[in-house]
């Protein structure tokens, strides 16, 4: 699982067998990491699926 920016989103990379650990884990790093990227529109890849499937979830 991994975690990055992309411009205004808080993007994370999940498995789709793990999606609540991973989840988790992705948010809580972006909350302890001090920046503001909790704050950002988040996009959701699922890293199981051959093209990659991107969920954007508007706030």
């Amino acid at each position: 699982m991994t975690r990055r920016n992309f411009d205004q989103h808080l993007v994370l990379t999940v498995r789709r067998d793990c999606l609540v650990e991973d989840s988790l884990k992705g948010v809580s790093a972006a909350i302890g990491s001090g920046t503001d990227d909790i704050k950002k529109g988040l996009r959701i890849i699922f890293s199981d699926l051959a093209n990659h499937t991107i969920l954007t979830i508007k706030s």
